[in-house]
């Protein structure tokens, strides 16, 4: 029974982790459509540009403001390493550098360098528990 029940066992813990990175990846997806909604409709280059309307930074849209951290990784127990990919012609075929189980990226199409952030599209994208992106993938188009 045990050897049975071991790996099912193993396979929900990992499945609950994966899930728990999905989770992560859609609270940046709203923080980010959050900060276009204070910027003219422009998503932002990355973590430090600054909105049209109240100057505030994706740090500071985030659950917690800008003094927390972004997300615990569920696979390490420390935080998510947040990758931070703009002007990339097609945003949905980045390829992360980190491939750490549970960690984020934001890729856009922006031009880099705006106060206000310039970018028209966006991607999310996640590490998996085997260190492969995540076919998971949040978007804008």
């Amino acid at each position: 029974l045990a050897a049975i029940a071991i790996p099912n066992f193993m396979r929900m813990q990992q499945r609950a982790k994966e899930a728990s990175v999905k989770s992560n990846m859609h609270t940046l997806q709203l923080t980010v459509e959050d900060y276009a909604t204070l910027n003219r409709g422009a998503y932002p280059d990355d973590n430090t540009s600054t909105t049209w309307e109240t100057t505030e930074t994706l740090e500071d849209l985030k659950p917690g403001g800008a003094l927390s951290g972004w997300f615990v990784n569920p696979f390490e127990g420390l935080a998510t390493t947040m990758e931070w990919a703009n002007n990339q012609v097609d945003p949905k075929v980045y390829v992360m550098t980190n491939t750490d189980p549970g960690d984020v990226a934001y890729a856009n199409d922006g031009t880099g360098g705006s106060v206000n952030g310039d970018a028209q599209r966006y991607t999310i994208l996640a590490i998996d528990a085997a260190g492969n992106q995540m076919n998971h993938m949040l978007s804008n188009y």
